[in-house]
Order: C-alpha cells, then sequence, then structure tokens
C-alpha cells in the first residue's frame, strides 16, 4: 500500500467512526460517583465503559481509544494527573479529550489540569445538565476536528495523485521521444488537405539531397514530382484507399522517390489516418518509411539467379530427355528425332540436324534427321555429304570442340558452298562431331536463317555436353543395329533347323531287358558316327561313347529307369569315333507287363549339337550387349520382371561407393538402399508405370552410400516388353547423380529464407522492446512488492513483540485476582446486595473456567503472527540482493505459509492438502528472493488448476505435491504436481511466452511463468519444464546446480 491509499484508508476509518454511538471512558474511584455518570451518559445513547483504578483506564484508552474521557483528580495508585499525563505523552492516545471532573475547586487545581492537556474541568458536586452540555459540546467539537483531519487528508492525497500522474505522464513523453529517435525507420505527419509534410523525426531530407526547408515548402506536387512515373498510378491508388478508410485502418506502400542527383531510391511506407476533420474526412496521416533499395537489389539479383538457373534446368531437361529417349528408345529414326527437336527448341534455333559418319568404304556423312522450325529450306534431301575436299567436315570430325561461325559468309572454311548457304537463307551455324570412345561416328548442326548470331559460351558448352551424349545415341544405335542383324541370323538358322528337324528322321532305339538286347535304328547309328551296316554295340560299348563328365549321368538315368520306370529327357555329349563332341537329346520310357514287371525300355536320340552352336552364339551376343551396357557412364540397370531378375551396371554401384561384388543384384538391395521416408512414394509411382498409367517412370529419392550418407538419385526408367495382355515382362532404366542440383535448391531456398527474416527484423525488434519494457516493469513491481512485505513484516513485529510479552504478566494478573475474588468468596460467604448481583451477572465462576483458555489463544495468535512475519522476512529476503548459500526448503515453507489462507476450505472451494516429500538437500547458492517468486508463481498457479478442477468435480482429491531431490552430482531438483485439469500439448507450445496466459483479462499479465523461466534459466543456469495430461495433471521441474561456477550476465 503507497502512502496516498493509505490517507485514503484514513479518511475512509474516519468516516466511519464519525457514524457510531460515541465512547466515553469514565475513571473515578467513588463507586457511587461512577454508577451515576455511567447511568447517566448511557440513558444519552452514548457508549460508557467505567473503571475504578488509573492504570487500567490507560490500559483501555490504549487498547480501544474512547472518544472521550471523564477524568477523577483523587484516585489511589495512580491519581488524574498522572493518568491525563501519560495519555497525552501516547501518540495514540494524546488526541483523546480529556474532561476532568473533581471535588478540587482551587484555581491551581484547574491551571494543572489544564496545563497537562484537558480540555475542560467540571467541579463536583455538577449539575446533570451542565455536564451533559459540556460532554456533547466537547464530542462535537472532537467530531468536527475529525472532519477536519480527514478533508485535509484528501487534499493531500489528490494533491500527491496528481503530482504522480503529472510525473507518469512527463515520463511517458520523454520514453516516447526516445523510442522516435532511436526508431530506425522514417516517421512523418503528412497534412492530406495541404499535401505537404508537417513532420519529420530524422533528416531524410538528408538521405534525398534536399535540405528541411526544400521540403516543407515544395508544393502541393511534391510527391507526384518525386515518385517515379511508373508509381503514380499505385500512388494515387494508395491515397484514394485511405482517403476511404476506417480508423484503425492502415495501408502499405512500396515506391520510388528521386533523389535530387537524379537517381531513383526503393522506400517502403506503412499510413494511418489519426486526425479527421470535423466532417470526418481525413486530415493528417501518420505513417512510416524504410528505405528497401538494398532489399529490391537484393530481389533482382535473385531473380536474375533464378533466370540462370532456370536456364541451367533446361539444359539438364534436355540432356535428360535425350538420355531418357536413348535409354528407353529402341528405335533408332525415334531417338534422332526427339534429340533433333529439342535441341533446336531449347537453342532455338531455325534447324537442327543430325548426321552420322561412316569411314568404310570412304568417309561420308549421312543426315538422319533434320527439326526445322518452319518451312525452311531442308538438307536432308543431300543424302551423302563428302568428307574429302570438305574443310570444314575435315576440322569438325577431327575436335570434340565445335566450329563455330557466326557468319557463313566470313567463314573461310565454307567459301566452297556460299551457294548453298545463299540458296537457302543460311545466315548462321554451328556444328560438333558426335565420338565414342575418341572416334567420331557423326555431327550435330545448327543453323539460323534470319540474320547472323553470336553463339555464347553458354551455348557452345551445352552443345559438346548433347554431343557427348549423342556419340553415346549414335554408337548404342550402331551396337543395337549389329545385334541386330546377329539375331536375325540366329532367327534364320533357327528356322532352318527348325525345317531341317520337321523332316529328318530321329534315331531310335530298344533294349531288351530280358535279353539284354540293344536295338538301334539306322539315324542312331548316324547320329553316333558309326556305319549303320555294323552291328549294335554293347551297353558297355555305349557307356564309352558318351562324354566322360556325362558318363555317370547317363548310367544313373538308365539304372532308374530300368529299377523304378521313370521315364526322361536329358542331354549329353557323345564322342564320335574321331573324338568329334557332338550334343544328343535322349528320351526314354519303360514297357510294362501285365504284372507290372519292367521288361523293356524304348527310346530317340536327337542330334541337338546345331541347336547347341547356336546357343552358344546367342550368348555370345548377349555378352557383347552387356559389355556396352556396363561401358556407359550412367548408372542403367536392367530388370526381368517375368523371372525377377535385376542387373545393375557397375556405374549404377560405384556412383554410391560400392564396389561391383559387394551389392547383389536383387530388386532387395535396390529396396534396402533407399530412404525410408521415400520408398513409399517410389514405390507408387513405379507400380503407376508398371500399370500403365504413365507412359514413364520418373522420381527423385535418396539412397545410402557406402560412407553411411544420403545421395539424391533421379532414376528415369520404361517397361520395354509387355505381353498380349499388356502385362510387364521387361524394364530398363538409369540413375542420375543429383546432389549437387538437390544443394543448390537448397542453397537457393535459404537464400530467400534470408531475405524474409531482414524483413521480419523491424517487427522482430519492436516486439522485443515491448517485451523489455514489461519485464522491467513487473521487476519493478516485485522490488516494490518486496519492500513493501519487509516493512510490513517489521511494522508488524513490533506491536506483536508488545502483545507476546505481555500475555503472560497478564495471565499471572488474572489469576491473582481471581483468586482474591475466591478469598473473598470464602471470608465473606454472604455480599452486600450490589456485589452479589454483580457477581451472578457476570459469572466469575465462568470467568475463571474460560479466562485460561482465552490467554492461551492469545497466545497462539501470537505465536501465529510470528511465524508469518518470519515467512514475509524470508520470502522478501530485501537484504539478500546478491547470491547466498540457503536451504531452500525455507523458502517453500515460506511461500507455503503465504499461501496457507488459499490452501484452506473456503466456501465456494474444498481444503488443498500438500503433500511434501522432501529429500535431504544441501544448501544451494542461489538468489533467494528472485527463487522465492518462482515458488509463488508456481504455488500459485497450482492453486489455481486445483480450484479449477475442484469446480467442476467434486469427487477429485485437492492435492498439491512436492518433491525435492538431489538429481546429479551439481544439481538438485523441485518438482511441483498438481491434479488439476492439465494442460492442453498447445497451451505447453507457448506457456514460457511473455505475455501468454489463459486466464480472463485482468486475472493476469502472462508474465508469471516467462519470468520464472528467465530467473531459473538465465540466473541460475538451471532449467524449467512442464510435463502434463489432458485430466492428469500437471508437474513444473525445478533443475538447480548446487554451486554457481560461473556469475550469471544476465539479469531481470
Amino acid at each position: 500500500m503507497n502512502k496516498v491509499d493509505k490517507k485514503h484508508a484514513k479518511i475512509t476509518k474516519i468516516s466511519e467512526t464519525s457514524g457510531l454511538k460515541q465512547n466515553i471512558l469514565i475513571v473515578d474511584d467513588n463507586p457511587e460517583s461512577l454508577r451515576l455518570l455511567s447511568k447517566l451518559l448511557s440513558d444519552r445513547g452514548y457508549q460508557v465503559r467505567p473503571t475504578l483504578d488509573g492504570k487500567l483506564a490507560l490500559k483501555f484508552a490504549r487498547s480501544t481509544p474512547p472518544d472521550l474521557i471523564l477524568l477523577d483528580i483523587m484516585m489511589p495508585g495512580m491519581d488524574g494527573y498522572q493518568v491525563c499525563e501519560q495519555l497525552k505523552a501516547a501518540p495514540e492516545t494524546k488526541d483523546i479529550p480529556v474532561i476532568f471532573i473533581s471535588s478540587l475547586n482551587e484555581t491551581f487545581d484547574k491551571v494543572k489540569a489544564f496545563s497537562l492537556g484537558a480540555i475542560d474541568y467540571i467541579t463536583k458536586p455538577f449539575q446533570i445538565e451542565e455536564l451533559v452540555a459540556r460532554v456533547e459540546s466537547q464530542l462535537h467539537l472532537s467530531r468536527l476536528s475529525r472532519q477536519v483531519v480527514a478533508q485535509n487528508a484528501r487534499l493531500e492525497a489528490e494533491i500527491e495523485e496528481r503530482k504522480r500522474v503529472e510525473a507518469q505522464l512527463r515520463e511517458s513523453q520523454q520514453w516516447l521521444s526516445a523510442v522516435i529517435k532511436m526508431n530506425p525507420n522514417v516517421l512523418y505527419v503528412y497534412d492530406v488537405i495541404e499535401e505537404r509534410i508537417l513532420y519529420l523525426n530524422r533528416e531524410l531530407y538528408i538521405d534525398l539531397g534536399y535540405s528541411l526547408a526544400e521540403i516543407q515548402q515544395m508544393p502541393s506536387a511534391f510527391l507526384p514530382n518525386l515518385i517515379h512515373p511508373d508509381d503514380l498510378p499505385a500512388f494515387s491508388e494508395h491515397m484514394r484507399r485511405i482517403q476511404a478508410s476506417k480508423d484503425g485502418e492502415s495501408f502499405e506502400f512500396e515506391y520510388r522517390i528521386q533523389h535530387k542527383n537524379g537517381e531513383f531510391r526503393w522506400f517502403f511506407s506503412r499510413d494511418t489516418v489519426f486526425s479527421r476533420t470535423a466532417e470526418g474526412k481525413p486530415w493528417k496521416i501518420l505513417g512510416t518509411a524504410t528505405e528497401i533499395s538494398d532489399r529490391k537489389q537484393a530481389e533482382f539479383e535473385l531473380k536474375t539467379a533464378l533466370s540462370a538457373l532456370e536456364r541451367q534446368i533446361k539444359q539438364r531437361f534436355l540432356l535428360e530427355t535425350i538420355t531418357l529417349e536413348i535409354r528407353y528408345s529402341l528405335k533408332q529414326d525415334q531417338v534422332y528425332q526427339t534429340a533433333a527437336a529439342q535441341i533446336g527448341r531449347v537453342f532455338n534455333a531455325d534447324s537442327c540436324l543430325i548426321h552420322t559418319y561412316k569411314e568404310h568404304p570412304l568417309p561420308r556423312i549421312y543426315c538422319m534427321t533434320q527439326y526445322r522450325k518452319s518451312e525452311s529450306a531442308t538438307l536432308c534431301d543431300v543424302v551423302e555429304i563428302p568428307v574429302l575436299g570438305n574443310p570444314h567436315a575435315q576440322l569438325v570430325l577431327s575436335q570434340d570442340k565445335p566450329v563455330v561461325s557466326d557468319d557463313v559468309f566470313a567463314e573461310p572454311l565454307l567459301e566452297n558452298v556460299t551457294d548453298l548457304c545463299r540458296q537457302i537463307g543460311l545466315k548462321s551455324m554451328i556444328a560438333i562431331r558426335t565420338s565414342y570412345q575418341g572416334k567420331p561416328n557423326g555431327m550435330m548442326c545448327l543453323h539460323q536463317y534470319d540474320e547472323p548470331r553470336h553463339w555464347t559460351q553458354d551455348e557452345i558448352r551445352l552443345l559438346k555436353a548433347v554431343a557427348a551424349q549423342m556419340g553415346i545415341a549414335i554408337a548404342q544405335a550402331n551396337l543395337l543395329e549389329q545385334d541386330k542383324q546377329q539375331r536375325l541370323k540366329l532367327q534364320q538358322s533357327e528356322a532352318s533347323l527348325a525345317a531341317a528337324q520337321k523332316i529328318a528322321r530321329i534315331g531310335s532305339w530298344e533294349f531288351d531287358l530280358l535279353t539284354n538286347k540293344l536295338t538301334w535304328s539306322a539315324e542312331v547309328f548316324r547320329i553316333f558316327g558309326l556305319d549303320p551296316t555294323a552291328p549294335e554295340p554293347t551297353y558297355v560299348e555305349v557307356v564309352e561313347m558318351h562324354h566322360p563328365d556325362d558318363r555317370d549321368l547317363f548310367q544313373q538315368t538308365v539304372s532308374l529307369a530300368i529299377s523304378q520306370g521313370t521315364s526322361y529327357k536329358k542331354e549329353w555329349r557323345i564322342l564320335h569315333p574321331g573324338g568329334q563332341i557332338r550334343y544328343v537329346e535322349a528320351r526314354g520310357t519303360s514297357v510294362f507287363k501285365e504284372t507290372g514287371e519292367i521288361i523293356k525300355l524304348l527310346g530317340t536320340v536327337m542330334d541337338i549339337t546345331d541347336r547347341k552352336q547356336a546357343e552358344a552364339a546367342l550368348l555370345l551376343s548377349e555378352e557383347r550387349f552387356y559389355l556396352a551396357f556396363e561401358g556407359s557412364a550412367t548408372g542403367l540397370w536392367d530388370w526381368n520382371i517375368a523371372t525377377g531378375e535385376v542387373y545393375f551396371n557397375s556405374r549404377w554401384k560405384t556412383m554410391l561407393g560400392y564396389e561391383v561384388e559387394e551389392i547383389e543384384n536383387s530388386f532387395a538391395s535396390w529396396e534396402q538402399l533407399v530412404h525410408i521416408e521415400d520408398l513409399a512414394s517410389v514405390t507408387a509411382a513405379l507400380n503407376a508405370h508398371l500399370e500403365g498409367k504413365n507412359s514413364t517412370y520418373e522420381v527423385e529419392f535418396r539412397m545410402l552410400t557406402k560412407s553411411r550418407e544420403w545421395k539424391w538419385i533421379l532414376t528415369q526408367g520404361k517397361v520395354m516388353e509387355r505381353d498380349g495382355s499388356a502385362n510387364p515382362l521387361r524394364m530398363t532404366g538409369t540413375h542420375i547423380d543429383i546432389s549437387d542440383r538437390k544443394q543448390a535448391e537448397a542453397a537457393l531456398r535459404s537464400s530467400e529464407q534470408r531475405e524474409r527474416e531482414k524483413a521480419q527484423q523491424l517487427e522482430q525488434t519492436l516486439e522485443y522492446l515491448k517485451n523489455a519494457q514489461s519485464q522491467l516493469i513487473q521487476s519493478a513491481k516485485m522490488s516494490s512488492i518486496g519492500q513493501m512485505v519487509a516493512g510490513v513484516a517489521h511494522e508488524i513485529n513490533n506491536p506483536v513483540s508488545f502483545i507476546y510479552g505481555n500475555i503472560i504478566p497478564a495471565a499471572q494478573y488474572a489469576r491473582d485476582l481471581l483468586q482474591l475474588i475466591q478469598l473473598y468468596q470464602q471470608h465473606y460467604p454472604e455480599p452486600v446486595r450490589e456485589i452479589a448481583e454483580e457477581l451472578a451477572e457476570i459469572e466469575v465462576d465462568f470467568i475463571a473456567e474460560d479466562f485460561p483458555r482465552i490467554m492461551a489463544s492469545m497466545q497462539e495468535g501470537a505465536n501465529r503472527i510470528k511465524q508469518i512475519v518470519l515467512s514475509l522476512r524470508n520470502f522478501s529476503r530485501l537484504d539478500e540482493k546478491e547470491r547466498k548459500v540457503i536451504d531452500i526448503h525455507e523458502g517453500i515453507e515460506s511461500t507455503l505459509v503465504i499461501l496457507q489462507h488459499r490452501l484452506q476450505s473456503q466456501p465456494e472451494s474444498r481444503e488443498i492438502q500438500v503433500v511434501k516429500n522432501y529429500g535431504k538437500l544441501p544448501n544451494v547458492e542461489c538468489y533467494p528472493a528472485q527463487l522465492n517468486q518462482v515458488f509463488m508463481n508456481l504455488l500459485s498457479n497450482a492453486i489455481d488448476a486445483v480450484e479449477e478442477s475442484s469446480a467442476t468435480c467434486n469427487d477429485k482429491v485437492n492435492q498439491i505435491c512436492i518433491v525435492t531431490e538431489v538429481c546429479s552430482e551439481n544439481q538438485v531438483c523441485v518438482r511441483i504436481a498438481d491434479s488439476g485439469p492439465g494442460i492442453c500439448p498447445e497451451v505447453q507450445s507457448r506457456m514460457f511466452d511473455p505475455f501468454f496466459s489463459t486466464k480472463p483479462i485482468g486475472s493476469g499479465t502472462g508474465l508469471g511463468l516467462s519470468i520464472s523461466y528467465q530467473i531459473v534459466k538465465d540466473r541460475h543456469g538451471g532449467k524449467l519444464w512442464c510435463h502434463s495430461e489432458v485430466d492428469r495433471g500437471t508437474e513444473f521441474a525445478i533443475e538447480l546446480p548446487i554451486s554457481q561456477k560461473v556469475k550469471s550476465k544476465i539479469g531481470l
């Protein structure tokens, strides 16, 4: 409570007491006089307290100050003069009016009475009317005096309040002025009616090259004259919106202002109307302006970089498109046509030609395809281009570097074809060879017809890269063509063999198990290279005619047929008499009797040597194909979907850092290397292509390298073969490392984020100032509260000590008086009537029984007050501004004592149980007052939560649990858990933010947990965290170091 509040309280108290019955203390040792005065004044409506003793009169006056004292002079022990002197000497009783009533009538006695502070003197015997008149007169004067004091106190309070408000206003104005000066933005006031600037917070005119006088004296066309012409329509729209705006609306505008030197600078303004005319039209605009030239320059540079990146992406797309077409298409013409069209469009050329080169028998260049942007002349009509005698073609074929001719008529190498160039309208061209393993295999040409063209270095580099891919495409096409011819030959051979087999006789044989006789047909003899006229060989001789490596297989097969009756179809090798090895296909079956006994074997023999040779040739052809497959610089894969076989080339594996033998060629191997977060999307894309939903399979994902790093891969594939039901049979594709591209994209996103963060810095700075101001205010409030608490504790301690020290003597005095009454009752069992009536009225026996309990209760109350005062001192700890080593349990207990009134049962809430589970903690080095503030915040919040839960659920136990423990070598932990409703995750994520509160407006500032977090973390180097579940309560945990090794640099 401040000084003004105390004065208002005093005024209120005076006003309240003025309306009560007035209290008169009568002191007279004469019982008859005392009884008379008491009855007289009681009948008049006054509250009368009579006493026969001066000491008791002093005690009554100090404990319950009366409005008036009627005081006798001649009294035993302490006379009236002494009583009055002590009353006027004590601050709490000096203002009580005293009227002496005495039989002394001497002037000396009256003068002495007035000198001691009496306000009147009445001589005994007195007139009742005179006594009453004087008493009422003095009481009336006393009331008037109190009203004057109250009025003076009220005026003083109002004066002090006005001074305080004026001081706050001056401080607020100084703060606002400082904020305006320190604001990095330009603040201005613009008169809409007069169209001129009224105020600028800093010298913006210097930045624009103008003087302040020039700015203020500029005509109404000031802004339109300085704003860039392209921004004037937007400026007019901005002003129109301001004219139509409502109170509180603000508008933003980006524009360029011309510097005095002629250059334009970018600015960003935010305007709002803060003053209007009597008709409600906008009059004055308050706005801020920030120069954003640097940001605009950064945006321009970013746009330029994005354009360059877009070009790179288009170029990369060209390469990937050509690569995909090369990998997926087996049609040579389609590869050339797609490549020519893509190259021509990317280079924006009028024509693109792709040629192949044949060195034998004569060097020749063949035009394979041509892309034409319009109906320009075609050179593909010239089927062959000779190389001999063509210096331009010879130079192109001799190097990987392109031959650039910005102007064909200025190119010496093209002198002999200038007529042809004029005929087709050719103005500019660039040509480059395609090659494979260092040998030329083709040529690419780009033509420009409308005008000479300068071919840039970027275009030259891209064309070289495209030519490298086309070299691979042409080489692969040549290889596929050779393979096609070989396959055609093999197919023809197989067809001839099939026709021969159709008309050929197949050798047959019979083996009689009963006679062991072997019978061969003539073809069998021919197949074994024997003369058909020769006798049949024996079984042993037949075994010897088989290749040594196949004899065991032959004998086992025949034995099984004889013993088990199983049929067979086997292939093995036989030996001709000249040592020639032949391949045969042998078939055999068993002949049974009706009893089930095997009696003979029948079979055929067919010479399959030609077929075996054809298969070997086919295998050789496939090996040549896979050699080309392996030689590719791109990761390649081939998946036989029908059999489940998968093949990865060496580049596919080395791209991930593995040796060839370290990865098994299987679908599972690929699946295990794909990042788990990408596997679902990759599999979905693959299935969509297999089902025919997408024409091609293309997806980007991460794969694990041998070094346990993740590498970005672009895979592109296509189903190359399907069956009659459109089910996929075989799929082929490529793997390309795109990690560098991904890093570039990430760097671009990071650059964009930095620009956004710069744009947000001003708002963040303003928010920071608000937070800092609120924290300073909160800190000042807590300091004031601490000072008040300490002061109150000190002020309470003095009278409590006095009360506590006098309880024991007072109890002894009472026992003595009661003992005296008992003696009187023993010796005077029949008192006079007045005494008997008084004894009956005051119930002396009940007083004797109840008085010790009253004194014990008073002593317990005094002890309670001493405990509260001690807790208040411990909580405030104004004398502990530096770190000290304390017992944390004392701070917790002090806080609980202060909050005891909230823990007790109330009419609207049930009692809250506090369960303490204290561990054995060492003393902790900390800032005691700040730590007590944290305990107060957390326990108050816990009480609020329990009360909220109790209001909705009466069956739930209201409980707060406090646990302390040593959690590590230099850490102690205090956990405060409540049985409240819990905190939802959305609130938990923001509970430590400044000004965030879930309480109703006016019930909290939202700074309690934020400041507590800073005290624990920044001030003590500890941790403050929360665990909560909805409907299961909340627990806050404080972790503090036992000793502070490093002094905190942050103050609250």
